[in-house]
């Protein structure tokens, strides 16, 4: 299934303010003398999986809204099947997450804190959002 154009403008959105904030975490490492690869990888790797959860999360609810025809209950229980499906999957990624900073050695801060990066940035995009609202609403 081909990703709807508001799943690929809001994961774009999400993308950039995960590794603007990967970016500036790893600069405060530099900062503090603690930057080492670990850090790197533990950083990059978890804002990509950030960032693919929510791409997957996107196309999870896309493809259950479109398999959901009517009122009909019983494609509607497909749908919340799909989605709690959906939540299990990406968890493994997550679990994947803490399998590598286990094995590589990942630095566990810098490879956990990117997993709330995504949710800084929706916050951050919808007071940005809401001020735009209020500035029109006043003209």
């Amino acid at each position: 299934m081909k990703p709807q154009e508001a799943v690929v403008r809001e994961t774009k959105h999400i993308a950039i303010g995960t590794f603007a904030m990967v970016a500036v975490m790893i600069l405060i490492y530099a900062m503090a003398g603690k930057f080492s690869w670990q850090v790197l990888a533990g950083g990059v790797y978890a804002g990509a999986v950030a960032v693919g959860n929510f791409f997957a999360l996107g196309m999870t609810v896309q493809h259950a809204v479109n398999g959901i025809q009517g009122d009909d209950e019983n494609e509607a229980k497909n749908a919340r099947a799909k989605v709690r499906l959906s939540y299990s999957t990406r968890m493994l990624a997550v679990f994947g997450l803490a399998v590598a900073i286990a094995v590589l050695k990942l630095d566990p801060l810098a490879s956990l804190l990117p997993l709330l990066f995504p949710r800084i940035t929706i916050a951050a995009m919808h007071i940005r959002n809401r001020g735009e609202t209020k500035g029109s609403e006043e003209e």
